[in-house]
């Protein structure tokens, strides 16, 4: 689950980013979270499975090139702190 300061973030860079024509780029987001090296990908608010997301990622591989459009995929990093809603649900953290 993600905290709501997080989701706000999130959906401002949803509004705020791919205002291209490309319909793969547009409303895309491709999220690691913490502890995570797999992909989940969610377009115009619609998560895709595993393999989709998977999939998706590595067609981009490796410089974060879009192969309908060439465009790049513009990467923002999250940073989790011990202070933040994330670690504080977690027990022993």
């Amino acid at each position: 689950m993600v905290s709501a300061v997080i989701e706000k973030r999130l959906t401002r860079l949803e509004q705020t980013d791919g205002g291209d024509e490309c319909p793969r780029c547009t409303g895309t987001m491709v999220i690691f979270g913490p502890g995570c090296d797999e992909p989940a990908v969610n377009r115009q608010g619609v998560q895709f499975g595993r393999e989709e997301s998977i999939a998706f990622y590595q067609a981009e591989l490796p410089h974060g090139v879009c192969p309908a459009c060439g465009g790049y995929r513009r990467k923002v990093v999250i940073r989790w702190s011990h202070g933040s809603s994330y670690y504080a649900r977690k027990p022993g953290l």
